[in-house]
């Protein structure tokens, strides 16, 4: 019995030193494992400075400023929270010997880190170059903006000035038309006025030879002879008007504004006015007795829509007969009388 007793105390004994055994190898093979991965730590930060380092070469190479704008934030803000992450992390342990890096590969990773920290930095700050480069640019563009609707209203305003300038000169220029039409009216008037007084006085005249020949006559051939004259005066009112007098003797004789006077003869159409208010007057000495013609025509309205109002009279050493007033216009632009005159200088309207 003792020695059975001894045969299952060893056994006992011997199983359980097998178990701590295998607990042992176990437990070094899961230490050997866990210090064999930790070269992945290591690895694991120099993929993520390498990614980070190939991110920022592509944002590089990108036109979009938003997007590396974006990309920036988001570099500084990982930058902000590495340190926090490495002191909270226990995986972040420093590298040594004994896990297969050098302390020489670990201080060329460190300045690699710190060249791309610094590069980082100044491209942010180019960055806020390139903000503050668009910024003014945006400025510019808005200055050169307003520098265009200027010129615009400048421009704009020259043009304005210069119409106007050009609505003065055409007012200056019709305001000295004006003024020398009026001046050509009040010559014409003062014409008027004298061939009237001239007709006045040559009529006055006429009288008094008339009446001095009645008084004294010389007799030839036993009849009387008597000097007489012949007057026919048109005149209107209306403004800018051209009335024509046309006047034909018995003997056919035609007198007009292309024919005032005839070699020869003694009558002449001393005044043709141009431009209304004005007159014509057509006189002859020592008249031939016969039927004379009067022909008015409406030469020109000049613009003047309005109906010319046409008076005149006949008027001899004997009296004076008045013509019907007469009205020209675009339809009716000719009016046409005769008279006879007889030898002792009597007048006939005929109709």
């Amino acid at each position: 019995m003792a020695r059975d007793f001894r045969k299952k105390g060893s056994s006992g004994s011997n199983e359980s030193l097998g178990r701590q055994k295998r607990r042992l190898r176990l437990a070094d093979e899961e230490e050997d494992l866990i210090l064999d991965e930790r070269w992945l730590l290591s690895y694991s930060d120099l993929m993520t400075l390498l990614f980070g380092l190939f991110v920022i070469l592509y944002a590089l190479s990108l036109e979009e400023s938003h997007k590396f704008d974006s990309m920036i934030k988001s570099l500084a803000i990982g930058k902000m929270d590495s340190p926090a992450e490495s002191s909270s992390s226990p995986s972040l342990s420093p590298l040594s010997d004994q896990d297969g890096v050098s302390p020489m590969e670990i201080k060329k990773m460190a300045n690699q880190v710190s060249s791309l920290e610094k590069e980082i930095e100044n491209l942010r700050v180019e960055s806020e170059k390139l903000k503050l480069d668009a910024r003014k640019k945006k400025d510019l563009i808005s200055n050169i903006s307003d520098a265009v609707k200027l010129k615009e209203r400048v421009e704009n305003e020259m043009k304005m000035r210069k119409e106007a300038g050009q609505k003065i000169e055409s007012l200056e220029f019709k305001l000295s038309s004006l003024e020398e039409e009026n001046s050509i009216i009040q010559k014409e008037n003062q014409n008027l006025v004298r061939k009237l007084n001239e007709q006045k006085q040559e009529i006055s005249e006429a009288k008094v030879k008339a009446n001095e020949s009645e008084d004294q006559t010389e007799k030839k051939g036993g009849e009387f002879q008597l000097k007489s004259y012949l007057s026919i005066m048109t005149y209107w009112k209306t403004k800018d008007h051209d009335v024509d007098l046309s006047v034909t003797t018995p003997s056919g004789k035609k007198y007009n504004f292309q024919n005032r006077k005839i070699e020869g003869e003694k009558g002449e159409l001393i005044l043709d006015s141009r431009k209304g208010p004005g007159a014509e007057i057509w006189h002859g000495q020592e008249a031939e007795s016969g039927i004379y013609t009067i022909n008015l025509s409406l030469y020109s309205q000049y613009e003047n829509k309005e109906v010319a109002l046409v008076n005149g009279h006949i008027s001899t050493v004997n009296g004076v007969i008045a013509l019907p007033e007469v009205s020209l216009d675009e339809t009716v632009r000719k009016k046409v009388f005769k008279f006879r005159l007889n030898d002792k200088s009597d007048l006939e309207l005929l109709p």
